[in-house]
């Protein structure tokens, strides 16, 4: 029987579901390959498996095989002694590197009764009879969550780091700010454990900060302190000893492919990562990469995802450097986002504006990398670039570093042209969301110097709206805006324009959110219906309020509008808050995680009003309160927003004639008596009339039922 490497003797950590599934896996079946890349663990998940199998154990490691002829000698050898009727786990361990020679022997080993084969390879094996296995890496705390030390134990990937410091440093205990360095050196590697492994001394000597800064500057920095030879002693080893067997082709699509910071969307890979160098289609080519695991997968509905984890990006981005085309690689790049970047830019108005944003929250990131690498080099391009998206930005929750890049390059490339006209009205377009008035106002009036230079009517036309939209302007102004604005409109017959301007005109919400929608313009009719919802609040449309509230976070949540679903939920929660005070803090402390979740980005400011509605949720909800924001604050959010869709209209408009009567005195501070002789009923009639209005509004007390009268907006 094969032993157990040494080197694996440290307990599994974070794989308990991986174990029941290969179990059951092979308990059924003759042949299960783990497949997956360099140091996510293949290896430990079949030691652990081997370790439970009842019968007899049979391993052998191909990793120090040179050549194929030395393979079946060491099949042959491993099972010689036949015990007899006992079944028998064959283990090969690391077959990428001898796959076909493996693969030529599986049948006859197969043939053998009561023979099982457990493989682990980087690639599957091509036997007919094969079980592929995908081996991921271990999840990493989420960010709202990476600052609780309580918390780190609960992701696999922390918890595996944690239990290896622990060994070189047994009082290891780290505080809110190494907890939250922590998570971030897992997120940065990827959750792959051999990182982790690799990682654990060193955290234990410098602490997990000084480590995630040395990973910045340094990534080849993780290796083994011990310096161990083999091939799992740096991340560097690992990944070499499976480019090794990459053909060139794949290798220079490997390298290629470092660029690219996001999802790897094929049209774009195809521009790219083709030409010279590269034999054969580029789809081709990245299928193999997936197949030899240098390429993750990322399931769910619709079409695979793909994209290179950071470890593989920054491996093939040193090969990128080292093969002498790197400028070449990034100038096509940079033209091929760029090209990108225009086409979206003229769907920013148009019906089909959902599937462009869902295509643009695939590839912003990497048009913002564009235009980072620009900016020293042409920022004159770079500043066209990031103006084209700003759009897609806001809704999608990037709209902060697209303004600092915007900046950058406007004070880097100060020539007045129509590109300037339009990164200028973003930028102020952004600050307007940020409420930064101040900064809004000279880029919208340079933009509008410009775009009446240039001869751009329309840009002229948006900025005139945007600059009648400054109520700290005197109102002869912004009316003679909108009458500019609306001439230009009319005369270029833009639907966008003009109900933008009759929005402003009318003053009307209804009219205006009646109008987005049929222009079918999703994220600003998300926006739209938020302000509709807070408007029919105020109004006493408690009914109204909560249907356009509830409308406003469905297409938040299904459009992917990061930027627009925080401020979707909290008017939400103010609609509700009357009715329902626990699912309104919930709502509104999930929408605080999500803003911090969204670090700098940009997402709309909250309601007025938020606060006073939440405090008398506070007090409506008694000593719960704080329950049920904490509740929020670790809640999914999808599940709190079918909640609030399922909500019913339980508002204002349920009250009885005498019980809305009795609650608006209330609500005026008026005692029992007074309310008695002002609706001439007794003192007990009136306290018993509050009994059943505080069971039925589920409120508590005379300051619950208060509470609830201000934040449904009883007249």
């Amino acid at each position: 029987m094969a032993r157990i490497p040494s080197r694996m003797l440290a307990p599994l950590i974070g794989r308990g579901t991986e174990l029941r599934e290969l179990r059951r896996l092979i308990a059924r079946e003759r042949l299960v390959c783990l497949t997956g890349p360099g140091g996510v663990g293949k290896t430990s998940l079949a030691l652990e498996v081997a370790s439970k199998w009842r019968g007899d154990l049979r391993w052998v490691d191909l990793a120090p095989l040179t050549d194929a002829a030395s393979v079946r000698p060491a099949v042959d050898s491993a099972l010689q002694h036949d015990k007899g009727s006992d079944p028998v786990l064959l283990v090969l361990d690391n077959c990428e590197h001898q796959r076909q020679s493996i693969a030529h022997e599986l049948a006859s080993i197969l043939e053998r009764p009561g023979t099982s084969v457990l493989a682990t390879s980087r690639e599957p094996l091509g036997h007919r009879g094969e079980c592929l296995y995908q081996v991921q890496p271990l999840a990493a705390p989420d960010s709202h969550s990476d600052s609780d030390p309580r918390l780190l134990t609960s992701a696999p990937a922390t918890a595996l780091l944690l239990e290896r410091i622990a060994r070189q440093r047994p009082h290891y205990d780290p505080d809110s700010s190494e907890a939250k360095a922590l998570s971030e050196l897992a997120r940065r590697v990827d959750g792959l454990p051999l990182a982790l492994e690799l990682a654990a001394p060193w955290v234990a000597a410098l602490g997990a900060r000084a480590v995630l800064d040395r990973l910045s500057s340094r990534p080849g920095f993780l290796a083994d302190p011990s310096g161990s030879a083999n091939r799992h002693h740096s991340l560097e080893a690992t990944m070499s000893w499976g480019h090794e067997i990459l053909s060139p082709s794949e290798q220079v699509m490997l390298r290629r492919l470092s660029v690219f910071t996001s999802w790897l969307e094929l049209d774009l890979v195809t521009d790219v990562c083709g030409g010279s160098g590269l034999e054969g289609e580029p789809a081709l080519h990245m299928a193999l990469l997936v197949r030899r695991s240098f390429v993750a997968v990322a399931g769910g509905k619709g079409a695979p995802r793909h994209r290179l984890l950071e470890t593989v990006r920054q491996f093939a981005a040193d090969r990128l450097e080292e093969s002498g085309e790197a400028s070449g690689i990034r100038d096509r790049y940079c033209k091929v986002m760029a090209e990108y970047a225009e086409r979206a830019y003229e769907h920013r108005h148009l019906r089909d504006q959902s599937e462009w944003l869902a295509g643009a929250a695939t590839r912003l990131n990497d048009v913002l990398q564009a235009a980072r690498m620009r900016l020293a080099s042409d920022p004159a391009a770079a500043l066209t670039m990031v103006g084209a998206v700003t759009w897609a930005t806001d809704p999608l929750g990037y709209a902060d570093e697209a303004l600092r890049i915007m900046e950058l390059a406007l004070r880097a490339s100060p020539e007045r042209t129509a590109a300037r006209a339009r990164a200028c009205c973003a930028a102020a377009i952004l600050h307007d969301s940020f409420g930064r008035r101040s900064a809004m106002r000279p880029l919208m009036e340079e933009a509008l110097e410009i775009g009446v230079e240039v001869g751009d009517k329309w840009r002229e036309a948006f900025c005139l709206v945007n600059l009648a939209g400054d109520d700290d302007r005197p109102e002869a102004y912004r009316a003679e805006c909108l009458d500019r604005a609306n001439r230009i409109a009319e005369e270029l017959s833009d639907d966008f324009l003009l109900v933008s301007i009759r929005a402003q005109m009318a003053g009307r919400l209804e009219t205006s959110v009646a109008e987005i929608r049929a222009l079918g313009l999703s994220w600003q009719l998300a926006s739209g219906l938020s302000e509709l919802a807070l408007g029919r609040l105020a109004a006493g449309d408690q009914r109204g309020a909560l249907e356009a509230a509830q409308e406003a976070v469905r297409i938040a949540a299904r459009g992917g509008y990061d930027g627009f679903l925080p401020s979707s939920l909290e008017a939400g929660a103010m609609v509700v808050a009357g009715s329902r005070p626990e699912l309104a803090l919930r709502l509104t402390a999930a929408a605080a995680r999500l803003r911090e979740e969204l670090a700098g980005a940009t997402v709309l400011g909250r309601p007025a009003g938020l606060e006073q509605a939440m405090a008398a949720a506070r007090t409506a909800a008694g000593g719960r309160a704080s329950v049920h924001e904490k509740a929020g604050r670790r809640a999914d959010v999808d599940s709190l927003i079918a909640s609030l869709l399922e909500a019913p209209a339980v508002v204002g408009d349920i009250l009885k004639p005498r019980q809305r009567e009795i609650l608006q005195l209330v609500a005026t501070g008026a005692r029992n008596r007074e309310i008695a002789e002002r609706t001439h009923l007794s003192v007990r009639t009136i306290e018993w009339h509050l009994e059943q209005l505080a069971v039925q509004l589920r409120v508590k007390g005379r300051a619950g039922l208060a509470a609830w009268a201000a934040a449904n907006q009883l007249p």
